[in-house]
């Protein structure tokens, strides 16, 4: 950009940009549009805390991004800013569920290759001042992403970056905060095809960035995904299919004990002198096979308690 342009910022710009986790994991409500995000990511790197809420940035910046005429895509990407929406989801004091709803941006200017906008002032704690619960993403890597699902999994994958790697959602919640359209929704393997596999090669090669995914399974329909996020990921993942096995393991044994007369005997007797699950029993006596039973099962590995 010519110094000479009254839009011309000189001071320099950062590497990064800055969203509070509330916003990078919010409902996004907004088209399938990398363009209009890639304006998006170029406000918000350029924004400082005397510039907020109107911003200028020149069309330079987003180099061949534009594609065909850039009028034309910048008008589109334009269109799609003023109509995107941020939808959070809460809980009262009550423990009822509410949520909060606002435009990003109240107006958008084009004029000399300038690309002016004006955020709604109710963004402001999600893009300044942030001093806990935020992401930082890198300007350059999102920018080289090519499709809108990949910045939106990168953004996504980023909040969660740390502290144990593995993330798990809902099919549902990946919907919204990704903001797919309903025709999508109703193909997992178009889902797979067009964004899940497309994002993972994208990010994995364009970016700093290494993950796999996966779909969790409840029969054979999907409910949800798993990301593993590098060696830490992986480590995470390890030690929880190991408790799962685990876990697995001692209610089989559990299942097994349940069957056996002794067991019942056990739980009879503990129902008959009405002690709760989990109870002690003043009852007890150390060298009778049945107390044994109650004492290993009812007391210490709190068992079902429909048979204690």
């Amino acid at each position: 950009m010519s110094k000479q342009n009254p839009y011309y910022n000189q001071r320099k710009l950062p590497l990064t940009i800055t969203k509070s986790n509330e916003l990078v994991r919010a409902q996004l409500q907004v088209e399938n549009n990398s363009l209009a995000n890639k304006i998006f990511y170029l406000l918000i790197r350029a924004l400082g805390a005397d510039s907020f809420p109107k911003i200028s940035v020149s069309a330079r910046e987003l180099g061949d991004n534009t594609g065909g005429s850039q009028y034309r895509a910048i008008d589109t990407a334009t269109d799609v800013l003023l109509n995107a929406k941020v939808k959070t989801v809460f809980k009262d004091s009550d423990q009822n569920l509410g949520f909060r709803k606002s435009n990003i941006f109240t107006d958008c200017d084009y004029e000399k290759g300038i690309i002016t906008a004006k955020f709604n002032t109710g963004m402001k704690p999600h893009l300044l001042e942030l001093k806990k619960r935020f992401t930082t993403l890198n300007y350059f890597e999102l920018m080289d992403l090519p499709s809108f699902y990949s910045q939106r999994i990168y953004e996504i994958l980023k909040s969660w970056e740390k502290p144990d790697g593995l993330i798990e959602l809902t099919l549902e919640a990946f919907y919204d905060m990704i903001s797919f359209p309903k025709e999508m929704r109703d193909d997992f393997s178009f889902v797979r095809r067009k964004a899940l596999e497309k994002a993972e090669k994208d990010i994995n090669t364009r970016t700093e960035l290494r993950y796999k995914w996966e779909p969790i399974k409840e029969g054979k329909k999907v409910v949800g995904l798993r990301f593993t996020i590098g060696e830490q990921g992986e480590v995470t993942k390890q030690k929880r299919a190991a408790k799962e096995e685990n876990k697995k393991r001692k209610q089989a044994h559990l299942e097994s004990a349940e069957r056996r007369p002794i067991f019942q005997a056990a739980s009879t007797c503990r129902r008959e002198h009405g002690i709760e699950p989990g109870g002690t029993c003043s009852l007890m006596k150390p060298r009778a096979k049945k107390c044994q039973t109650c004492r290993k099962y009812a007391e210490v590995k709190s068992p079902n308690p429909t048979l204690f």
